[in-house]
């Protein structure tokens, strides 16, 4: 093999983007776009760009989508050409959303050649480490980091799984994704996955047990029994995805948890070195936490008893102990703040029926992703306590007007009646089950200041819907005693 083709394998196989061109001109003599001579595999990584979209192309006229953007690089690399310039630059690519460092330079007379570094992972390495250096010990932003990891793998979804060693399980903390699909492929699933908890398997041992990083062809090798087979082979196939990768998060031989990374069909995981960085950093930043975390466990674990003394054990919503306790509390810092708020006592329609049918199991899970899609739509403050078999209250904190208050319920109401797709041993198959729902209306202070008197009007309201039809709410009037 001769220094030439020795040079060119190696130009090939560099880690560092590189592209030879030929300048193109008009009729005047000004250098107006450049056709792609030849490119190496680093300029598809950092660009997205094939040799079949390229090789013979024009960039301006051929290959850019975005013609004014591709005008500003023809700008920048005219001087090179027709000067001759070595040019070191530093600019960002509108269309491509991503910044370059790029070095051009003209061999000779009307080529140039460019060779560059996409600059988004280095910067978003130096983002990460500085919030790993500020936030070490402190609460974790798990959407950041799986955003992040997401963003670093090439994924159209991630999960972040944080490992319980102590029941060998994970918990799911965060999920992000394509932002038009994910809310739909949620409703599919028919639950809010933030907070389940799934066990660590034998199979999914043993597939992580020779390296960090897993390939699956299937995402239901690895999902286990928490969504039904047939519904996500139905998500797998309506949403076109493809392989699932498993990335754990370890320290030594410790594990900490892992991103579950999803990608279409048409994409592909990028094994890059910034994302086996990132892995690694992960790794000890969430010891680190931890560690900050077991030193003040004692507090944390009275806290967590505490809490759940308040909370419903089969829905997780409060339970009624929390009437007398944290809602009261909510209702006088209320009151000295001067805002209003409303109480809604929302009834599920002839519940029974559903039991009566299909059995408590099935009713069970009704009501737990009932209890999961309010839980998704208020916010911080506010709060849902089961108050009957299948009776709620719902606390709204600061809401300005009727009308404010009437535009929620109705995307609540709207959220809640879509079908509840369950199953159990007795029902293996999927089920879909309709609920309608009667909910009665009081308010902060304008129908009473006692926490009591207020959910007892909301009740009245509730049950005056009931003997009217059903399926709707109403709120109890300003002037009405009862």
């Amino acid at each position: 093999m001769n220094n030439v083709n020795i040079y060119k394998e190696t130009l090939y196989k560099s880690s560092v983007a590189f592209a030879y061109h030929e300048a193109f001109y008009d009729d005047n003599g000004n250098m107006i776009d450049y056709r792609f001579l030849d490119i190496n595999e680093a300029f598809t990584l950092a660009t997205g760009l094939t040799r079949e979209q390229v090789i013979g192309k024009l960039f301006v006229k051929e290959v850019a989508l975005d013609k004014n953007e591709a005008r500003k690089w023809v700008k920048i690399y005219t001087p090179v050409v027709v000067n001759r310039e070595e040019k070191l630059i530093e600019a960002y690519n509108s269309e491509l959303k991503a910044s370059f460092i790029t070095q051009a330079f003209s061999p000779h007379d009307h080529h140039f050649v460019t060779i560059f570094n996409n600059t988004n992972n280095e910067y978003k390495m130096e983002k990460i480490a500085t919030y790993f250096l500020d936030h070490a010990g402190k609460k974790i932003d798990y959407q950041l980091l799986t955003k992040t990891g997401l963003e670093f793998s090439g994924a159209d979804y991630a999960i972040f799984n944080l490992f319980d060693e102590k029941n060998n399980a994970f918990i799911i903390k965060a999920l992000i994704g394509i932002k038009q699909k994910l809310p739909k492929i949620i409703e599919m699933i028919g639950r809010n996955l933030i907070g389940t908890i799934h066990e660590r398997s034998d199979f999914y041992s043993q597939e992580m047990n020779e390296s960090n990083i897993v390939e699956f062809d299937d995402l239901s090798q690895i999902v286990g029994v928490k969504i039904n087979k047939t519904i996500l082979e139905k998500v797998q196939k309506v949403f076109n995805i493809g392989k699932t990768v498993i990335a754990e998060i370890r320290r030594g031989d410790k594990i900490y948890g892992n991103l579950t990374l999803v990608f279409n069909k048409d994409n592909s995981f990028q094994h890059s070195t910034y994302f086996n960085i990132y892995l690694k950093q992960l790794g000890v930043f969430i010891d680190k936490c931890q560690l900050e975390h077991n030193l003040s466990l004692k507090d944390l674990e009275a806290q967590n008893l505490a809490i759940r003394m308040k909370k419903d054990i089969l829905t997780n919503a409060y339970n009624r102990n929390a009437i007398t306790t944290l809602l009261t509390d909510r209702i006088i810092a209320a009151n000295s703040a001067k805002i209003k708020c409303y109480f809604i006592l929302l009834d599920i329609d002839n519940f029974k029926s559903v039991n009566d049918k299909y059995g408590h199991q099935i009713g069970d899970k009704v009501l737990q992703l009932f209890v999961d899609r309010i839980n998704a739509e208020i916010r911080k403050n506010d709060m849902l306590i089961r108050y009957g078999g299948d009776e709620f209250v719902l606390y709204l904190e600061n809401i300005q007007d009727d009308e404010e208050a009437e535009s929620f319920i109705h995307r609540l109401f709207k959220l809640l009646v879509v079908p509840y797709i369950v199953s159990s041993k007795e029902f293996p198959l999927p089920l879909n089950i309709e609920l309608s729902l009667s909910a009665g209306v009081s308010r902060f202070p304008l129908n009473s200041k006692n926490v009591k008197e207020l959910i007892r009007k909301a009740d009245f309201m509730m049950y005056e819907v009931k003997k009217s039809g059903k399926n709707n709410f109403a709120f109890f009037p300003i002037d009405k005693k009862i």
